[in-house]
């Protein structure tokens, strides 16, 4: 699936550059967008980072609508909670793995205190 998923990707970064301002276009790429990425964030890094390039690609391609632009928006912040989701549930989960050790941390030896005679005194 996942390299079903990049191909779709791939076809949609190549032909990002002949869309211009073409709103049909940019719909049509965004409609599946927003199918893909409930998909795709739960996959591997280099298709999260597919998604986000066309995502940022589209953000610079020109005349975009306040509804284009609000939707790229919504679905870089869902590509991001999610990554940081599991980014937290890794950690997390090696937190887990990981047996947690006890230091016995020993309190030094008392030293003696330190007894400090008067210096001698120099009679003429």
């Amino acid at each position: 699936m996942e390299s079903l998923v990049l191909t779709i990707l791939q076809l949609i970064q190549s032909l990002l550059s002949q869309i211009g301002s073409n709103n049909t276009a940019v719909n049509q790429i965004i409609a599946a967008l927003v199918q893909i990425v409930p998909l795709v964030v739960n996959l591997s890094t280099p298709i999260i980072n597919s998604v986000k390039a066309i995502i940022t690609a589209l953000q610079n391609s020109g005349a975009l609508t306040n509804e284009q632009i609000a939707t790229l928006e919504s679905l870089s912040d869902e590509i991001d909670a999610a990554y940081q989701t599991a980014v937290a549930n890794y950690l997390a989960s090696k937190k887990k793995l990981i047996p947690a050790t006890t230091l016995a941390v020993s309190a030094p030896a008392a030293q003696p205190p330190v007894s400090v005679s008067p210096a001698p005194t120099v009679s003429e």
